[in-house]
């Protein structure tokens, strides 16, 4: 388990205090983009400007505290510049989503990017010609936003094609 993961929201009051912590909540339905990638987790905040705020905040091992100990150092574009409500807002996000059972894995997210990136090439490939497809039933995916942002979720769906191709029912 990396840095980042092992963060808990104890360890979020001890790196920005209580009352950052606090404000922050107030600006969890602002957080969008969500993303994380090793101990590093980055977002967009809407605060009192016209443009959401960038705000990146990394998990880092320190020396000379005990064992496993950790701190957090962060970056916003707001005034503060660091250690703000924007960063607390952005972690209480992540770590609420850590949390929901449904979250895919990230090895599965990394699937679905690759897969993402392997179907792209496929499509800009203009050489493989498509025959029509016979049946009359088809896939229809549906990727919808979560609701604090950043992640998404895929449903699948089977649905049944008319003579011109356009959906007539799904199931």
């Amino acid at each position: 388990m990396n840095l980042l993961e092992a963060f808990t929201q104890d360890d979020l009051i001890a790196a920005l205090g209580v009352e950052t912590v606090a404000k922050g909540l107030g600006y969890v339905s602002r957080v969008s983009a969500l993303s994380a990638e090793g101990n590093t987790v980055s977002a967009l905040v809407k605060g009192r400007q016209r443009t959401p705020y960038t705000v990146e905040a990394e998990v880092e091992e320190e020396s000379g505290l005990a064992d496993g100990a950790s701190i957090l150092t962060s970056s916003c574009t707001c005034p503060m510049g660091f250690g703000c409500k924007h960063v607390a807002a952005m972690m209480l996000v992540w770590l609420h989503q850590r949390r929901r059972p449904d979250r895919p894995r990230e090895q599965v997210l990394a699937w679905v990017k690759g897969f993402r990136e392997a179907a792209g090439s496929l499509a800009m490939d203009g050489s493989r010609k498509r025959k029509p497809a016979s049946a009359t039933y088809a896939l229809r995916y549906v990727v919808e936003p979560s609701l604090y942002g950043g992640d998404f979720s895929v449903k699948c769906h089977k649905v049944r094609l008319d003579q011109h191709g356009e959906i007539r029912q799904h199931e």
